[in-house]
């Protein structure tokens, strides 16, 4: 009843924007000649048992299952509506929810969409029996029988070549280059003059699906005024039209419905907000005193706001002309420039010799990194290339918006990796989009789209009973009415690719290929869910409840093609999307080998994108910590003393004997998607054959229950059973499943030992958080970027401890992360005023020496630092003992000590100070008696016991 729930609410709001005649209610009316039974209670219709039409739903029922009423100025109708028992209920569950307006602002909805909906009337059961060419039992799609629709133009459907609307024919060159985008700053001034107040268009609130939308314009409103400007050259009708789906390409105005073709209709259109993300999101901080500056004596380490001599600028840098008021001074102490150039020097890191030198080091780690994986995978060298390269685009093109669209950290979520065997090496590329493996549900359909439409179906279609017993014939009169019903709707939207996770009837798919509409059925969830990413489209749950239009995602190209193979040999059915948003995500083809071999190759990449995904961050945490090198000449000959690092910075050296219980992860990297299944043994029963003597007990006439002989054989059947040995089974070829197991990396996972406890709560000296280890997967499992675990669990109000007999505030704990003989302690500091002013949102950091007692550079936290896997901190805190902060290899730096292992790293956002401190553990070793005690004897000398044995004669004579 869900489903039939969902299209009852669906239609209720379709109503909103139907006309006062009923000629609008009938477009989904089931026909009166294929209504056999009431649809509720299937009671046959005769001539006394007359057909009723719910207004609503459309289905026939009977007099007693139809006699409910609702008022129809709810719907924007005159008098009242017949509805069944069932739409009735839902009405008045929607009046109770409040899910209808009044009579007044649904007769403004009705008056302003009226001329925009035009309806067609459904084709009786002789008109759908009629079917066209050799396919008889095919139904026409709505889209045949609707009546002519008023088309201002047949513009291309994104810059397309057919135009069948002679209007549209002689198209200039200059607006074909106009559709085309040849001159976005010609848009740019056309866009301005449309937007000048007195001149242009007339912005207003409108109303679209039970929404208002203020500053919203009709699409006629904007080729009226078009057309209505130059009076010298004449503008067209087409051309107008050209030139307002160039300003929509352009990504000037957006559709409120969310279609990417624009219209002379009276859809809605309103200008595009201009993001300004730089602004927004790092906002120019004020560049005064910090008032915090006098109470660090009271943290965990005391300042004596002495410059690093890294960070010492001229004295010409503190001040910026015109920029500053008079009473913007900068500090002597802790901020040597203004905030302005701290933003410009961290900038600037990119292209300063320590940033060379750090990716130097990169470079040549990740060398010997992948000599390592190539290696002990037994791939040719001349791979080499071509994972660096694809692994490089990847990185540069992928950017997971993990801070502020809640993306995944992983980058390797949104790069695809697909096998395709055989071919040649060179045929390995990257496409801007995705790669399947799926073929079209007939060979008709088109194989090639230039921007496609594309609409992603989660459901079925096919006809839905109710779950009742019915007649077969009613069900097979319906089912064809239904399918053209939900064909019609999804046709609206005019998609050109449709992709259905389940099944597609067949007389669907005869419709779409009719209409040239591409199908592909049984797409994976997974599948549907990346192609809405990278489309942008929006996942249709139910094609019955669809209330508004649905937002069609779309892409440059869409190719379904054979894989191009050797002789001899089957390609493969691919589908490409390509030209899709790169930012979003990717897809990588590898050619030239077999699976096993290129699942080793995929293995290794995915491995590489990892190690580049992370530099792009720890690199970026490295210019915000103003890090650097010591030695320029660093080089990686000790690399095989060392276990595999992601990070170029972290060195442990390998363990020659491991612990006994350890276990040893593993790397493993299918090539194909479908889960190892084990051999279940034969697909059909073996043949068993009865023993000897079975055979004469069952044959043996029984004639006296009390025969011994019978008695025998039963026990005997009983027994041993009737058959013997089943035979050795058939030998079935297992399914093939090729696993690669990478060399372990020391930092992939990382298990610490963490707690958390408060001299001032309730439960001490117990721990408010027992120690207990986290076992972190890098960029995966139970890890959390370094910002957000700063912003969730450390700087936001909501994070409480989480012992329930604790009531004192986080701020007063500290968290102890423990690992491999060293330890990270977090402590939390409240401050009198925020550090930097009134901006209280910008998260900040900044190192701080515990040997020499100074600070670096305040300076906001990046994005890319943001994002850092707080594994990989955690790793770079406790292991790390090769950088210091800039300038430390001058001759006059005063500062040459551990970045990380000798200096704090402090966090600071509002009046909140995160400081964490690195410090070596003390492991204590449990020293156990040996197995056998020995007693010494005695060496005492004559005299000696004589001695004693005379002072104890006197003590007790003294009694």
């Amino acid at each position: 009843m869900e489903a039939r729930s969902q299209y009852v609410v669906s239609a209720l709001s379709s109503l909103l924007y139907s006309s006062d005649s009923e000629a609008g209610l009938r477009q989904y009316w089931m026909p009166d000649d294929i209504s056999l039974e009431c649809y509720e209670c299937t009671s046959k219709f005769t001539s006394f048992r007359r057909r009723h039409h719910c207004r609503v739903c459309g289905q026939v029922f009977c007099s007693k299952c139809c006699s409910s009423y609702i008022p129809g100025k709810h719907v924007g109708h005159n008098g009242n509506l017949r509805v069944c028992t069932f739409c009735y209920r839902s009405f008045q569950s929607m009046l109770e929810q409040g899910g209808l307006e009044s009579e007044n602002q649904v007769e403004s909805e009705r008056k302003g969409v009226g001329e925009a909906m035009q309806y067609r009337r459904r084709q009786s059961i002789d008109q759908v029996a009629q079917l066209t060419g050799s396919q008889p039992h095919l139904a026409s799609s709505p889209a045949s029988f609707k009546l002519t629709r008023k088309m201002s133009t047949n513009v291309p459907m994104y810059g397309g070549e057919n135009v069948s609307d002679p209007d549209t024919a002689p198209l200039t060159q200059g607006i074909q280059e106009m559709v085309k985008l040849r001159d976005p700053l010609a848009l740019s001034r056309l866009w301005e003059r449309v937007l000048e107040p007195g001149v242009g268009i007339q912005l207003e609130t409108h109303r679209y699906y039970l929404r208002s939308y203020p500053g919203t314009f009709h699409g006629r409103a904007l080729v009226a005024w078009l057309m209505a400007q130059d009076s010298q050259t004449s503008t067209s009708h087409s051309q107008a039209v050209a030139i307002g789906q160039a300003l929509l390409t352009a990504g000037l105005m957006t559709a409120v419905s969310g279609q990417g073709v624009f219209t002379d209709t009276q859809d809605l259109y309103q200008p595009s907000q201009v993001e300004e993300n730089t602004t927004a999101r790092t906002p120019e901080p004020s560049v005064q005193e910090p008032a915090w500056l006098q109470e660090l004596a009271d943290s965990p380490f005391r300042p004596e706001k002495k410059n690093s001599n890294s960070s010492q600028r001229p004295a010409e840098s503190k001040v910026r002309g015109g920029d500053m008021k008079d009473n913007e001074t900068v500090p002597d102490g802790l901020l040597g420039v203004g905030v302005g150039d701290l933003k410009k020097s961290v900038a600037d890191f990119e292209d300063s010799e320590d940033s060379e030198l750090l990716e130097s080091v990169f470079r040549s780690h990740e060398d010997r990194y992948l000599d390592t994986l190539l290696t002990a995978e037994n791939i040719p060298d001349e791979w080499r290339e071509t994972i660096l390269s694809l692994a490089e685009k990847a990185v540069e093109m992928v950017k997971p918006d993990v801070r502020y669209s809640g993306d995944e950290m992983d980058i390797r979520a949104y790069v695809k990796v697909k096998c395709v065997a055989w071919g040649q090496r060179e045929d390995s590329r990257l496409v801007e989009g995705e790669v399947c493996s799926l073929k079209l549900a007939h060979k008709g359909m088109a194989a090639n789209i230039h921007k496609p439409r594309i609409a992603l179906v989660a459901e079925s279609i096919m006809f839905k009973d109710r779950n009742t017993m019915v007649s077969l014939e009613s069900i097979q009169l319906q089912e064809a009415e239904y399918v053209k019903n939900v064909i019609g709707k999804l046709l609206d939207s005019r998609p050109n690719i449709v992709l259905v996770e389940k099944t597609v009837t067949n007389l669907a798919q005869e419709i779409f290929l009719k209409e040239g509409v591409s199908l592909a059925v049984n797409v994976k969830p997974r599948l549907l869910q990346r192609l809405a990413r990278l489309t942008q489209a929006v996942i249709i749950k139910s094609v019955d409840s669809m209330i508004a239009p649905p937002k069609l995602g779309s892409c440059e190209e869409f190719i379904s093609q054979m894989s191009t193979c050797s002789s001899g040999r089957r390609g493969t059915r691919l589908m490409v999307f390509d030209g899709c948003s790169p930012s979003l995500g990717v897809a990588i083809i590898l050619r030239g080998g077999d699976r096993q071999f290129l699942g080793k190759v995929k293995a290794v990449l995915k491995r590489i994108l990892l190690i580049k995904y992370n530099w792009k961050h720890e690199k970026s945490l490295l210019a915000n910590e103003y890090g650097s090198l010591m030695d320029s000449n660093v080089t990686q000959e000790k690399f095989g003393q060392y276990q595999l690092a992601v990070s170029p910075f972290i060195k442990v050296l390998k363990n020659e004997s491991p612990i006994p219980f350890a276990v040893e992860a593993q790397d493993v990297s299918d090539i194909t998607d479908d889960d190892h299944k084990e051999d279940q043994g034969d697909s059909k029963h073996p043949q068993y054959q009865l023993h000897p003597w079975c055979k004469d007990f069952i044959e043996m006439k029984i004639t006296s229950l009390t025969d011994v002989e019978l008695g025998d054989k039963t026990a005997l059947f009983r027994a041993a059973g009737w058959r013997q040995s089943p035979p050795s089974p058939l030998v079935i070829k297992p399914k093939v499943n090729y696993s690669v197991v990478l060399p372990e990396d020391h930092t992939e996972n990382l298990s610490v030992q963490f707690s958390m406890y408060s001299k001032q709560s309730q439960v001490a000296p117990n721990y408010c958080v027992s120690p207990w280890v986290v076992n972190m997967q890098l960029y995966g499992t139970l890890d959390i970027g370094l910002g957000d675990f700063l912003d969730s669990l450390c700087f936001s109000s909501d994070y409480a401890c989480p012992a329930k007999q604790c009531s004192t505030p986080p701020l007063h704990h500290t968290r102890r992360f423990c690992h491999a003989g060293g330890a990270v302690s977090l402590h939390m500091q409240q401050l009198e005023a925020p550090i930097m002013g009134e901006d209280t949102d910008r998260l900040m950091m900044w190192k701080y020496c515990t040997s020499c007692e100074m600070i670096t550079n305040i300076v906001p936290v990046s994005d890319s630092t943001w994002s850092l896997s707080f594994a990989m901190f955690l790793h770079i805190l406790l292991h790390e003992n090769q950088l210091v902060r800039r300038g430390a290899s001058r001759p006059d730096a005063t500062c040459s000590h551990s970045l990380h292992q000798e200096h704090l790293t402090c966090f600071g956002k509002g009046d909140q100070v995160a400081t964490f401190r690195y410090s070596e553990l003390h492991v204590w070793d449990i020293s156990t008696p040996p197995d056998k005690l020995v007693i010494p004897s005695p060496s005492y000398s004559k005299d000696y016991i004589m001695k004693y044995l005379m002072e104890y004669k006197k003590a007790g004579s003294s009694l």
